[in-house]
Protein backbone atom coordinates (compact mmCIF):
# COMPACT_ATOMS: atom_id res chain seq x y z
CA UNK A 1 0.00 0.00 0.00
CA UNK A 2 3.09 2.70 0.61
CA UNK A 3 4.51 1.96 -2.70
CA UNK A 4 0.94 2.45 -4.25
CA UNK A 5 0.21 5.55 -2.63
CA UNK A 6 4.05 6.54 -3.35
CA UNK A 7 3.00 6.27 -7.38
CA UNK A 8 -0.28 7.95 -6.78
CA UNK A 9 1.37 10.92 -5.40
CA UNK A 10 3.78 10.69 -8.77
CA UNK A 11 1.01 10.46 -11.33
CA UNK A 12 -0.22 13.30 -9.16
CA UNK A 13 2.25 15.39 -9.49
CA UNK A 14 3.24 14.74 -13.34
CA UNK A 15 -0.65 15.00 -13.46
CA UNK A 16 -1.19 11.53 -15.13
CA UNK A 17 -3.31 10.42 -12.29
CA UNK A 18 -7.22 9.65 -12.76
CA UNK A 19 -9.80 11.87 -10.73
CA UNK A 20 -10.66 8.59 -8.86
CA UNK A 21 -6.49 8.43 -7.62
CA UNK A 22 -6.66 12.15 -6.65
CA UNK A 23 -10.27 12.68 -4.84
CA UNK A 24 -9.11 9.42 -2.94
CA UNK A 25 -5.54 10.77 -2.03
CA UNK A 26 -6.71 14.16 -1.49
CA UNK A 27 -9.14 12.51 1.25
CA UNK A 28 -6.46 10.20 2.60
CA UNK A 29 -4.26 13.67 2.87
CA UNK A 30 -7.27 15.18 4.63
CA UNK A 31 -7.44 12.42 7.02
CA UNK A 32 -3.81 12.63 7.75
CA UNK A 33 -3.69 16.19 8.22
CA UNK A 34 -6.53 15.84 11.01
CA UNK A 35 -4.81 13.05 12.66
CA UNK A 36 -1.75 15.08 12.70
CA UNK A 37 -3.71 17.92 14.32
CA UNK A 38 -5.27 15.98 16.72
CA UNK A 39 -2.22 14.52 17.86
CA UNK A 40 -0.17 17.92 18.27
CA UNK A 41 -2.59 20.32 18.87
CA UNK A 42 -4.63 18.43 21.98
CA UNK A 43 -3.32 15.11 22.90
CA UNK A 44 0.16 14.69 22.65
CA UNK A 45 1.06 17.85 24.58
CA UNK A 46 -1.24 16.09 27.71
CA UNK A 47 1.04 12.95 27.03
CA UNK A 48 4.09 14.99 27.08
CA UNK A 49 2.86 17.00 30.16
CA UNK A 50 1.81 13.75 31.80
CA UNK A 51 5.30 12.06 31.39
CA UNK A 52 6.94 14.89 33.04
CA UNK A 53 4.46 15.01 35.82
CA UNK A 54 5.46 11.10 36.18
CA UNK A 55 8.78 11.84 36.71
CA UNK A 56 8.37 14.72 39.34
CA UNK A 57 6.18 12.12 40.92
CA UNK A 58 8.74 9.59 41.27
CA UNK A 59 11.59 12.58 42.47
CA UNK A 60 9.30 13.31 44.84
CA UNK A 61 8.37 9.84 46.13
CA UNK A 62 12.01 9.00 46.45
CA UNK A 63 12.30 12.35 48.40
CA UNK A 64 9.53 11.24 51.16
CA UNK A 65 10.70 7.91 50.73
CA UNK A 66 14.56 9.33 51.98
CA UNK A 67 13.25 12.04 54.39
CA UNK A 68 10.93 9.23 55.86
CA UNK A 69 14.34 6.72 56.59
CA UNK A 70 16.17 9.68 57.95
CA UNK A 71 13.20 10.38 60.09
CA UNK A 72 12.86 6.75 61.00
CA UNK A 73 16.79 6.65 61.55
CA UNK A 74 16.94 9.78 63.89
CA UNK A 75 14.05 8.10 66.03
CA UNK A 76 15.82 4.77 66.42
CA UNK A 77 19.08 6.92 67.61
CA UNK A 78 16.86 9.18 69.79
CA UNK A 79 15.48 6.15 71.37
CA UNK A 80 18.70 4.36 72.36
CA UNK A 81 20.30 7.35 73.20
CA UNK A 82 17.27 8.25 75.65
CA UNK A 83 17.38 4.36 77.13
CA UNK A 84 21.16 4.62 77.19
CA UNK A 85 20.80 7.96 79.31
CA UNK A 86 18.05 6.77 81.42
CA UNK A 87 19.25 3.23 82.17
CA UNK A 88 22.76 5.36 83.63
CA UNK A 89 20.35 7.78 85.52
CA UNK A 90 18.44 4.26 86.68
CA UNK A 91 21.91 2.42 87.72
CA UNK A 92 23.28 5.97 89.37
CA UNK A 93 20.15 6.53 91.26
CA UNK A 94 19.57 3.10 92.28
CA UNK A 95 22.90 2.88 93.55
CA UNK A 96 23.12 6.00 95.32
CA UNK A 97 19.76 4.86 97.04
CA UNK A 98 21.76 1.50 97.92
CA UNK A 99 24.52 3.70 99.42
CA UNK A 100 22.18 5.36 101.51
CA UNK A 101 19.60 1.92 102.45
CA UNK A 102 23.06 -0.18 102.95
CA UNK A 103 25.86 0.06 104.97
CA UNK A 104 29.03 1.93 102.60
CA UNK A 105 32.07 0.42 104.29
CA UNK A 106 34.63 3.02 101.81
CA UNK A 107 33.42 6.01 103.58
CA UNK A 108 35.92 8.30 104.57
CA UNK A 109 36.03 11.43 107.13
CA UNK A 110 36.96 14.10 105.39
CA UNK A 111 41.04 14.62 104.47
CA UNK A 112 41.36 11.27 105.26
CA UNK A 113 42.50 8.16 103.03
CA UNK A 114 41.54 5.78 105.77
CA UNK A 115 37.53 4.23 105.86
CA UNK A 116 36.12 4.99 108.99
CA UNK A 117 35.21 1.14 109.02
CA UNK A 118 38.91 1.01 109.46
CA UNK A 119 39.16 3.69 112.45
CA UNK A 120 36.27 1.97 114.13
CA UNK A 121 38.31 -2.19 114.16
CA UNK A 122 41.33 -0.52 114.91
CA UNK A 123 40.19 1.07 118.28
CA UNK A 124 37.71 -1.87 118.63
CA UNK A 125 40.84 -3.86 118.31
CA UNK A 126 42.78 -2.06 120.89
CA UNK A 127 39.96 -1.98 123.52
CA UNK A 128 39.52 -5.88 122.81
CA UNK A 129 42.74 -8.28 121.70
CA UNK A 130 45.81 -7.07 123.71
CA UNK A 131 48.12 -9.40 121.45
CA UNK A 132 47.07 -8.07 118.37
CA UNK A 133 47.59 -5.06 116.64
CA UNK A 134 45.92 -3.98 113.08
CA UNK A 135 48.58 -2.56 111.12
CA UNK A 136 47.33 -2.39 107.45
CA UNK A 137 44.37 -2.83 105.72
CA UNK A 138 42.78 -2.10 102.17
CA UNK A 139 38.59 -1.89 101.15
CA UNK A 140 37.33 -2.10 97.80
CA UNK A 141 34.24 -1.66 96.12
CA UNK A 142 33.20 -4.57 94.09
CA UNK A 143 29.90 -3.58 93.65
CA UNK A 144 26.86 -2.12 94.49
CA UNK A 145 26.92 -2.13 98.29
CA UNK A 146 29.51 -4.93 98.20
CA UNK A 147 32.96 -4.98 99.67
CA UNK A 148 36.09 -6.61 100.33
CA UNK A 149 37.91 -6.07 102.91
CA UNK A 150 41.47 -7.21 103.92
CA UNK A 151 43.27 -6.49 107.21
CA UNK A 152 46.79 -6.94 108.23
CA UNK A 153 47.51 -8.05 112.06
CA UNK A 154 50.74 -8.17 113.76
CA UNK A 155 51.59 -9.42 117.54
CA UNK A 156 51.48 -6.17 119.53
CA UNK A 157 54.92 -7.40 121.17
CA UNK A 158 57.08 -7.98 118.51
CA UNK A 159 56.58 -6.14 115.22
CA UNK A 160 58.91 -8.19 113.61
CA UNK A 161 56.63 -11.44 113.66
CA UNK A 162 54.89 -13.11 110.44
CA UNK A 163 51.96 -10.86 109.56
CA UNK A 164 48.13 -12.36 110.10
CA UNK A 165 45.84 -12.01 107.16
CA UNK A 166 41.97 -11.70 107.49
CA UNK A 167 39.88 -11.58 104.83
CA UNK A 168 36.16 -10.47 104.39
CA UNK A 169 33.28 -9.24 102.07
CA UNK A 170 30.51 -7.46 103.09
CA UNK A 171 27.24 -7.77 100.63
CA UNK A 172 24.38 -5.54 101.30
CA UNK A 173 24.97 -5.44 105.15
CA UNK A 174 25.31 -9.09 105.12
CA UNK A 175 28.96 -10.48 107.12
CA UNK A 176 30.73 -12.82 105.08
CA UNK A 177 34.24 -14.49 106.16
CA UNK A 178 36.57 -15.15 102.93
CA UNK A 179 37.89 -18.62 103.87
CA UNK A 180 39.18 -20.00 107.13
CA UNK A 181 40.73 -17.20 109.32
CA UNK A 182 44.51 -18.03 110.88
CA UNK A 183 43.62 -20.05 114.16
CA UNK A 184 46.05 -17.98 116.47
CA UNK A 185 44.57 -15.18 115.75
CA UNK A 186 41.33 -15.15 117.57
CA UNK A 187 43.35 -16.88 120.59
CA UNK A 188 44.45 -13.81 122.15
CA UNK A 189 46.23 -14.68 125.48
CA UNK A 190 44.94 -13.44 128.73
CA UNK A 191 45.27 -13.63 131.97
CA UNK A 192 44.14 -16.12 134.36
CA UNK A 193 44.15 -14.26 137.47
CA UNK A 194 43.02 -11.03 136.65
CA UNK A 195 41.39 -9.39 139.71
CA UNK A 196 42.96 -12.18 141.77
CA UNK A 197 42.62 -9.80 144.68
CA UNK A 198 38.71 -9.98 145.33
CA UNK A 199 39.14 -13.98 146.08
CA UNK A 200 41.46 -15.37 148.86
CA UNK A 201 41.31 -18.56 146.93
CA UNK A 202 42.54 -16.85 144.20
CA UNK A 203 45.15 -15.20 145.90
CA UNK A 204 46.79 -18.83 146.93
CA UNK A 205 47.09 -20.06 143.59
CA UNK A 206 48.35 -16.47 142.46
CA UNK A 207 50.90 -16.69 144.77
CA UNK A 208 51.96 -20.32 144.11
CA UNK A 209 52.06 -19.52 140.61
CA UNK A 210 54.43 -16.69 141.27
CA UNK A 211 57.05 -18.44 142.92
CA UNK A 212 56.87 -21.00 140.08
CA UNK A 213 57.02 -18.97 136.84
CA UNK A 214 60.15 -16.75 138.71
CA UNK A 215 61.82 -19.68 139.49
CA UNK A 216 61.75 -20.42 136.08
CA UNK A 217 62.42 -16.82 134.84
CA UNK A 218 65.01 -16.75 136.42
CA UNK A 219 66.46 -20.53 135.04
CA UNK A 220 66.53 -18.47 131.37
CA UNK A 221 69.70 -17.91 130.21
CA UNK A 222 70.64 -14.19 130.78
CA UNK A 223 70.16 -12.91 127.06
CA UNK A 224 66.80 -14.19 127.28
CA UNK A 225 63.41 -12.29 126.43
CA UNK A 226 59.91 -12.74 128.10
CA UNK A 227 56.24 -11.63 127.29
CA UNK A 228 54.08 -11.73 129.91
CA UNK A 229 51.31 -10.26 132.09
CA UNK A 230 51.43 -8.52 135.79
CA UNK A 231 48.22 -9.25 137.91
CA UNK A 232 48.56 -6.06 140.34
CA UNK A 233 47.26 -6.45 144.18
CA UNK A 234 44.87 -3.75 143.87
CA UNK A 235 43.86 -1.69 140.68
CA UNK A 236 46.35 0.95 140.02
CA UNK A 237 45.96 4.33 138.81
CA UNK A 238 48.13 5.85 135.86
CA UNK A 239 50.49 7.92 138.17
CA UNK A 240 51.66 4.91 140.79
CA UNK A 241 52.01 3.01 136.89
CA UNK A 242 54.25 5.69 135.94
CA UNK A 243 55.82 5.83 139.64
CA UNK A 244 56.22 2.61 140.84
CA UNK A 245 57.54 1.32 137.14
CA UNK A 246 60.12 3.97 136.02
CA UNK A 247 58.45 4.32 132.96
CA UNK A 248 57.63 7.40 130.78
CA UNK A 249 56.42 8.57 127.39
CA UNK A 250 55.02 5.65 125.43
CA UNK A 251 55.93 3.29 128.52
CA UNK A 252 58.44 1.93 127.13
CA UNK A 253 62.71 1.90 127.60
CA UNK A 254 65.79 0.18 126.49
CA UNK A 255 65.02 -2.90 128.41
CA UNK A 256 60.99 -2.83 128.98
CA UNK A 257 57.84 -2.56 126.92
CA UNK A 258 54.60 -2.11 128.33
CA UNK A 259 52.27 -2.72 125.26
CA UNK A 260 48.61 -3.16 126.83
CA UNK A 261 47.17 -2.38 130.41
CA UNK A 262 44.08 -3.73 131.34
CA UNK A 263 41.45 -1.11 132.45
CA UNK A 264 39.12 -1.95 135.31
CA UNK A 265 35.72 -1.69 134.32
CA UNK A 266 33.31 -3.34 136.44
CA UNK A 267 32.60 -3.34 140.21
CA UNK A 268 33.49 -7.32 140.92
CA UNK A 269 33.47 -10.13 139.20
CA UNK A 270 30.62 -11.96 141.60
CA UNK A 271 28.06 -9.23 140.27
CA UNK A 272 25.67 -10.68 138.27
CA UNK A 273 25.03 -7.66 136.53
CA UNK A 274 28.06 -7.27 134.81
CA UNK A 275 29.46 -10.68 134.24
CA UNK A 276 29.18 -11.03 130.84
CA UNK A 277 31.81 -7.87 130.47
CA UNK A 278 35.11 -8.67 129.08
CA UNK A 279 38.32 -7.34 129.74
CA UNK A 280 38.96 -4.26 128.16
CA UNK A 281 42.17 -2.09 128.17
CA UNK A 282 44.53 0.43 125.78
CA UNK A 283 47.33 -0.02 123.63
CA UNK A 284 50.12 1.84 125.25
CA UNK A 285 53.15 1.51 122.22
CA UNK A 286 53.21 3.15 118.73
CA UNK A 287 51.82 0.00 117.19
CA UNK A 288 48.64 0.39 114.68
CA UNK A 289 48.53 4.01 115.62
CA UNK A 290 51.70 4.47 113.48
CA UNK A 291 49.60 4.49 109.71
CA UNK A 292 47.74 7.51 111.54
CA UNK A 293 50.82 10.25 111.67
CA UNK A 294 50.17 12.99 110.12
CA UNK A 295 46.24 12.69 109.17
CA UNK A 296 44.50 15.61 109.49
CA UNK A 297 41.18 14.33 109.93
CA UNK A 298 42.72 12.49 113.10
CA UNK A 299 44.10 15.58 114.47
CA UNK A 300 40.11 17.03 114.65
CA UNK A 301 39.07 13.75 116.10
CA UNK A 302 41.05 14.66 119.05
CA UNK A 303 39.44 17.83 119.36
CA UNK A 304 36.12 15.69 119.34
CA UNK A 305 37.45 12.87 121.56
CA UNK A 306 40.78 14.43 123.51
CA UNK A 307 43.42 12.16 123.09
CA UNK A 308 41.53 9.87 121.12
CA UNK A 309 44.93 8.96 118.80
CA UNK A 310 47.69 10.65 121.15
CA UNK A 311 50.05 9.97 118.47
CA UNK A 312 48.68 12.53 115.96
CA UNK A 313 50.58 14.86 117.10
CA UNK A 314 53.79 13.21 117.75
CA UNK A 315 55.97 15.46 116.21
CA UNK A 316 55.07 18.59 118.32
CA UNK A 317 53.82 17.87 121.50
CA UNK A 318 55.92 16.40 124.78
CA UNK A 319 55.80 12.75 126.25
CA UNK A 320 52.59 11.66 127.54
CA UNK A 321 51.32 11.91 131.06
CA UNK A 322 49.20 9.87 132.91
CA UNK A 323 46.43 12.24 132.68
CA UNK A 324 46.53 11.82 128.90
CA UNK A 325 46.56 7.77 129.08
CA UNK A 326 44.07 8.47 131.51
CA UNK A 327 41.47 10.96 128.88
CA UNK A 328 42.64 8.42 125.59
CA UNK A 329 40.67 5.58 127.22
CA UNK A 330 38.01 7.91 127.90
CA UNK A 331 37.55 9.11 124.46
CA UNK A 332 37.96 5.60 123.20
CA UNK A 333 34.93 4.70 124.86
CA UNK A 334 33.08 7.66 124.14
CA UNK A 335 34.18 7.15 120.18
CA UNK A 336 32.52 3.35 120.04
CA UNK A 337 29.57 4.48 121.86
CA UNK A 338 28.98 7.06 119.52
CA UNK A 339 29.82 5.43 116.54
CA UNK A 340 27.97 2.24 117.36
CA UNK A 341 26.17 0.88 114.49
CA UNK A 342 29.78 -0.05 113.25
CA UNK A 343 29.60 -3.29 115.53
CA UNK A 344 27.77 -4.66 112.91
CA UNK A 345 30.92 -5.08 110.11
CA UNK A 346 33.50 -5.55 112.48
CA UNK A 347 35.62 -8.53 111.21
CA UNK A 348 36.53 -9.55 114.80
CA UNK A 349 32.72 -9.11 116.44
CA UNK A 350 33.21 -10.68 120.35
CA UNK A 351 29.38 -10.19 120.24
CA UNK A 352 30.06 -6.58 121.43
CA UNK A 353 27.52 -4.26 122.35
CA UNK A 354 26.98 -0.31 122.94
CA UNK A 355 25.56 -0.99 126.69
CA UNK A 356 28.77 -2.91 127.30
CA UNK A 357 30.81 0.10 126.25
CA UNK A 358 28.61 2.65 127.97
CA UNK A 359 28.32 0.74 131.31
CA UNK A 360 32.35 0.48 131.55
CA UNK A 361 32.20 4.48 130.93
CA UNK A 362 29.77 5.11 133.64
CA UNK A 363 32.12 2.99 135.63
CA UNK A 364 35.45 4.62 135.09
CA UNK A 365 34.08 8.22 135.47
CA UNK A 366 33.22 7.42 139.11
CA UNK A 367 35.90 5.36 139.86
CA UNK A 368 38.56 6.52 137.84
CA UNK A 369 40.64 4.48 135.38
CA UNK A 370 42.61 2.08 137.50
CA UNK A 371 45.11 -0.38 135.94
CA UNK A 372 44.70 -3.73 137.19
CA UNK A 373 47.42 -5.69 135.03
CA UNK A 374 49.67 -5.29 132.47
CA UNK A 375 51.44 -6.85 129.09
CA UNK A 376 55.01 -6.65 128.73
CA UNK A 377 57.78 -7.51 127.44
CA UNK A 378 61.65 -7.36 128.85
CA UNK A 379 64.93 -9.17 129.33
CA UNK A 380 65.37 -11.63 131.84
CA UNK A 381 66.82 -9.60 134.54
CA UNK A 382 64.51 -6.60 133.90
CA UNK A 383 61.40 -8.79 133.73
CA UNK A 384 62.26 -10.64 137.16
CA UNK A 385 62.50 -6.65 138.43
CA UNK A 386 59.15 -5.85 137.10
CA UNK A 387 57.61 -8.98 138.24
CA UNK A 388 58.97 -8.35 142.27
CA UNK A 389 57.56 -5.63 142.51
CA UNK A 390 55.22 -5.04 145.94
CA UNK A 391 52.37 -4.03 144.16
CA UNK A 392 52.21 -7.18 141.39
CA UNK A 393 50.37 -10.21 143.03
CA UNK A 394 51.84 -13.15 140.48
CA UNK A 395 53.64 -13.13 136.53
CA UNK A 396 52.07 -14.97 134.25
CA UNK A 397 54.55 -15.86 131.49
CA UNK A 398 53.23 -16.33 127.64
CA UNK A 399 55.91 -16.69 125.62
CA UNK A 400 60.01 -16.56 125.79
CA UNK A 401 63.32 -16.49 123.48
CA UNK A 402 66.53 -17.13 123.98
CA UNK A 403 68.25 -13.78 122.73
CA UNK A 404 67.07 -10.23 123.44
CA UNK A 405 65.23 -8.39 120.84
CA UNK A 406 64.19 -4.70 120.86
CA UNK A 407 60.47 -4.56 120.93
Amino acid sequence: MKNNWQEVAERIKNKTATPEEQQVFEEKCAEYQWFQEYLFDEDWPDFLSDQESIKEDALFYKKIKNQTRNKLLRLILFILVSLFVLGGLGIWGFHKWEEYYYFDATTTMPESKIPNLMTYELLYDELFFPDFQLRSGQIKEIGSAEYQIHYQYQKRYQETSQSLEHRYQIVRNDFQHLGEMNPAFTQSTYPMFLAAYESESMREMAKTLQEKNLEKITGLPQSSSVYGFLTFKEPLSMTQIFEQFGLSGWLSTEEASIHWLSVKNKATFQDQNQASMRMMGMDMGEGGLSFQFENSAYIKLNQRYPKLFPQAFVNSKPADTPEDYEQHFQSLLNYLIDQAAMLNYVSLQLNGAKEEFEAALQYIQTNGVKIDGLYFSAGRDKFLELAQNPFVLTTEVFETTLFSQRY
